[in-house]
């Protein structure tokens, strides 16, 4: 995902309060995650806080699984389908049950899809260097299986704890790079994801100080990639393998508190313990990276007002401090730990 013109590895991703961006590449697939599992996705364009933790620059892509504001009021269920003209098919499945408790409100949702595709059609005036038969490019067919399942429960009171999971695994092939003399040719045989993120928080609860909340996340997520390499565009016979297993789980803390009547003062920390297990045509490495986050920040409403030319001015300030280390790399020599700082200031006329 790019945002603004921004480096995907400046754009963070975050399933119910957890980055799933920080793995090794500081990057993430989001295919891998089912589509009918989002009650809501939020996007924040460019740098507008700095509690979302490491390499966040371009802006910030929040699905919810768990999370969320709606609570359906009768139980459900919903089943859909549909086919392409290229022969390309899928179906997708989910259920929402509710139930009202004694001091709280219990969701539980799941659901399941299935997508397969041939290929992607070429386009006009497009030739493959190999010829084909049925106007598709040539290693371009897919095929998936996804699924979720969320459960969220909310006191009345105000406190909440939820729950979800979404897996995904699938075999995908790459399109070879057309006008170049020695393109790259692989595919991936074989992908497997599973994100899972518990979380919990107090709530918007009142203080001796003003009002505040706080709430903990903590995600596990883990990874199988398999890539084949190809000696020419037939894609019949290998030159090479790449398997890689990762593991990286994370901790969030977030909390807020009002001060006074006009302002808001904000802190995050964020902890991720990154492990990746490559084997390149049966060489192992092993590798391991720990990131950290720390961040404050204050938010003013400095003019609030419903009505006339000027109905907003907030202003908003802060700081970070990262913290990156590698304890293992594959049989590298070990960079020294890294730490940084970054400062914010924002204003914002409505």
């Amino acid at each position: 995902i790019s945002v603004r013109g921004s480096e995907s590895r400046q754009v963070a991703v975050l399933v119910d309060g957890v980055p799933i961006s920080l793995g090794w590449d500081a990057r993430t697939d989001v295919s891998v995650l089912p589509a009918a599992a989002a009650q809501e996705v939020n996007l924040v364009r460019g740098l507008s806080s700095i509690l979302y933790g490491p390499n966040v620059l371009g802006g910030v892509v929040e699905m919810s699984v768990a999370r969320g504001f709606t609570f359906p009021s009768a139980p459900s269920a919903q089943v859909s389908g549909g086919f392409d003209g290229a022969g390309g098919y899928g179906t997708t499945a989910s259920m929402s049950l509710p139930k009202v408790t004694t001091g709280g409100q219990l969701l539980f949702r799941a659901g399941a899809g299935f997508r397969d595709s041939p290929g992607a059609p070429l386009a006009s005036g497009v030739v493959e260097p190999v010829p084909t038969e049925d106007e598709l490019r040539l290693n371009t067919d897919t095929r998936s299986l996804d699924g979720f399942l969320a459960l969220r429960y909310v006191r009345d009171a105000g406190g909440w704890i939820t729950f979800s999971a979404t897996s995904f695994q699938g075999e995908r092939g790459i399109a070879g790079e057309l006008g170049v003399k020695s393109p790259r040719l692989w595919r991936y045989p074989h992908i497997a994801r599973t994100i899972a993120v518990a979380s919990a928080g107090t709530g918007d609860r009142v203080t001796p100080l003003g009002r505040g909340d706080m709430e903990l996340s903590v995600g596990l997520d883990r990874g199988r990639t398999e890539i084949t390499s190809y000696t020419d565009r037939t894609y019949g016979t290998t030159s090479g393998t790449e398997n890689g297993d990762s593991r990286t789980t994370t901790v969030r803390l977030l909390a807020d508190h009002t001060l006074g009547s006009r302002g808001d003062l904000k802190a995050a920390a964020t902890w991720a313990d990154i492990r990746q297990d490559m084997d390149v045509s049966g060489v192992e490495s092993a590798y391991r990276q720990r990131l950290s986050s720390y961040g404050l920040e204050s938010v003013w409403r400095l003019v609030e007002r419903k009505e006339g030319t000027l109905q907003a001015v907030r202003l908003s300030f802060g700081g970070a401090l990262d913290h990156g280390d590698t304890p293992e790399t594959g049989g590298l020599p070990s960079m020294d730990p890294m730490d940084d700082w970054g400062a914010r200031l924002g204003l914002t006329a409505l």
